[in-house]
């Protein structure tokens, strides 16, 4: 078996171990929420911890959840510090959004930074 074998079985692994992010599947959170907190919530944070600066529309696609829910979550998970605005209409997962996903304390040292320091 040459290096180029082992790759491609090395990439196909890391593949199946990736997150179904149909919408069809109930993701599971692993850290405390707030009262506040839906299901229509954990969907938007399952999504969102791809690190990804996402759309509402992009996330309403990968989730079960409508557009505009995922918009009027959005707003409630930016006041609560679990998403940040990071342009017009575009989101990213903060650090205390990672770790109501993982409930693991040292994902804060592993969260994606955002790629536009002056938030808007």
């Amino acid at each position: 078996m040459d290096d180029c074998d082992n790759e491609e079985e090395t990439a196909s692994e890391k593949l199946s171990q990736l997150p179904n992010l149909s919408g069809e599947t109930k993701p599971i959170i692993s850290g405390d929420t707030p009262d506040w907190f839906t299901g229509a919530d954990a969907h938007i944070l399952f999504v969102m911890y791809t690190g990804l600066i996402l759309t509402p529309s992009v996330i309403a696609e990968n989730t079960n959840v409508s557009r505009v829910t995922v918009s009027r979550r959005l707003n409630t998970l930016q006041a609560g510090g679990l998403v940040e605005k990071v342009g017009r209409g575009k989101y990213q997962i903060t650090p205390d959004g990672a770790f109501v996903v993982t409930g693991d304390p040292e994902v804060y040292d592993q969260a994606p930074e955002s790629n536009n320091k002056n938030s808007q």
